[in-house]
């Protein structure tokens, strides 16, 4: 998923990468979209001038909510705080939705 998303925000510029901070030190540390993380995205596509440029084909606050599901259930596993069976497959469900809308404005040359 964050492979595809810093594919898929690639026609933005650092400093419009840098304008989702608003903290002046942290915006300074992003010099691409490697330097984003998960959590950092749902900031980035929620502006209207970023989210025209990048010119997907859905909706911007649907996209924004995935985000959200998608980088909690993240967090979630990369810190070992994974509850419930059904909500897991709930949320990596999820995950795997928005990987697929990902893949339809990513076009991976590798596959």
């Amino acid at each position: 998923v964050e492979r595809r998303l810093r594919r898929a925000v690639s026609c933005l510029d650092v400093d419009e990468l840098r304008a989702c901070f608003k903290d002046k030190h942290k915006a300074q540390k992003i010099n691409s979209a490697k330097d984003l993380t998960l959590g950092n995205y749902r900031f980035l596509v929620n502006d209207e001038q970023r989210w025209t440029k990048l010119a997907w084909p859905y909706d911007r606050a649907d996209i924004v909510e995935r985000l959200d599901v998608v980088a909690e259930y993240r967090n979630q596993l990369a810190h070992w705080d994974v509850d419930a069976p059904e909500q897991d497959s709930q949320q990596l469900e999820q995950a795997k939705q928005l990987l697929k809308l990902l893949k339809i404005v990513d076009r991976d040359p590798t596959e």
